[in-house]
């Protein structure tokens, strides 16, 4: 409690003068600028990652299911099998290569027979589709130049007919433009009814693909390894010409490099954490130069060596407390250019996504502080121990000689 009472005045004493405030000021930035930028690349990946796999949940469910065999009969070879699990929300599709052409422009795309009304349940999605219409991606419109109730032409082959007729052209109506939030999507995917292409192939009611949600309720914690569980029991249950896969099993591969690249960059960064500290400590030795025959004075006047050195750590703790609250204040602006400043913003083709979000837990920024924190205690220790390792009579010697 002495030691609180004590370090307002003497503080109030070493930063009088506006240089030494403007000093001070500048190491406060300087290091909560490091935190931040450490707490914001950690924001981003993990933002990327999760706004990557919500986006694929609201694609396909929380698992699909494919035959190596193609089409099949879900009524015969899979509604049983999947009741027996007590799964209720699921949809079946079917999921064929096409080409979209427009004018001169001509796109390979994924055509995704639905029923709109099992497919929203499953995805989340709205459709607006009847049995003439399709629904393609925003990044599909843009790039073929069309909008909602323009005409476009589908190219794909004759089905059940042989692959080597002349392809089946059909004619069809945009009926509405939809975003999934992921570029390769919104760029490939066109939907329409089942039905519709069902009768365009020749195939009857068959399907080649059924999406699915897991039974149960589970946390947002739990979610990833339930859905991992659920898809292991459902390839024991199920015979092997079916394939099972979670919902970010498409970019599986760029999910994990995400993980690894974060832990990378995160030593890296503390490059810069360090670079901070070093400003701290030569603040420190500054001040202590500075203001030494105020310090020695006081000294003088009876205050120990211990009670010197814990007043000079609680200052350098309340520099990395302020660092620390300013840093937050510092993420929370990235967050906001990021969102609203056209120069951030990314080319979807490349990311995967067309924005960044910065998306932190409380265990992020306990482990960005406490990094930080061990970094300032363990330079700064040494050098507050050297100050009071003189004698009083060195000190004031050292002052007026």
């Amino acid at each position: 409690m002495r030691i609180i009472l004590l370090i307002k005045p003497l503080l109030t004493t070493m930063l009088e003068d506006r240089s030494t405030r403007r000093f001070t000021l500048g190491v406060v930035v300087s290091l909560a600028f490091s935190i931040s930028v450490i707490l914001g690349t950690f924001g981003i990946m993990d933002g990327f990652e999760l706004t990557l796999k919500q986006a694929l949940k609201g694609t396909v469910g929380d698992l699909t299911i494919h035959s190596t065999k193609s089409f099949f009969s879900f009524k015969h070879e899979l509604k049983d099998d999947l009741a027996e699990l007590n799964i209720s929300l699921l949809s079946s599709q079917v999921e064929v290569e096409a080409f979209a052409i427009h004018r001169e422009i001509a796109k390979g795309v994924k055509l995704l027979g639905i029923d709109p009304d099992s497919f929203s349940q499953v995805t989340g999605l709205k459709f607006n589709l009847s049995l003439g219409d399709v629904v393609i991606g925003s990044s599909l419109a843009t790039h073929l130049g069309v909008s909602r109730g323009d005409m476009l032409t589908l190219a794909l082959a004759q089905g059940s007919q042989g692959l080597m007729d002349l392809p089946q052209l059909v004619r069809v109506q945009i009926s509405q433009i939809i975003t999934h939030g992921i570029h390769q999507k919104d760029m490939r995917l066109i939907y329409l009814d089942r039905a519709k292409l069902q009768q365009m192939l020749g195939i009857g009611r068959m399907v080649n693909g059924v999406s699915i949600v897991i039974p149960g309720d589970h946390s947002v914690a739990d979610y990833m390894e339930a859905v991992e569980q659920f898809a292991t029991r459902l390839r024991e249950h199920l015979s092997q010409s079916f394939l099972v896969r979670p919902f970010w099993h498409e970019f599986g591969v760029l999910l994990e490099a995400v993980r690894v690249e974060r832990f990378m960059i995160g030593l890296i960064l503390q490059i810069i954490v360090l670079i901070a500290v070093f400003n701290l400590l030569s603040f420190i030795i500054f001040l202590s130069e500075k203001r030494a025959q105020a310090l020695f004075l006081v000294r003088a006047l009876g205050m120990g060596r211990q009670q010197l050195f814990s007043i000079w750590l609680l200052f350098v703790l309340m520099v990395w407390g302020a660092s620390s609250l300013l840093s937050v204040g510092m993420v929370a602006l990235f967050n906001q250019l990021l969102h609203h400043s056209p120069w951030l913003q990314i080319p979807g083709e490349v990311y995967t996504l067309g924005q960044l979000t910065i998306i932190l837990d409380y265990s992020d920024y306990l482990l960005v502080f406490a990094l930080a924190l061990l970094w300032v205690l363990l330079f700064s220790i040494p050098i507050l121990r050297s100050i009071g390792r003189k004698s009083i009579i060195e000190g004031l010697r050292g002052q007026f000689s």
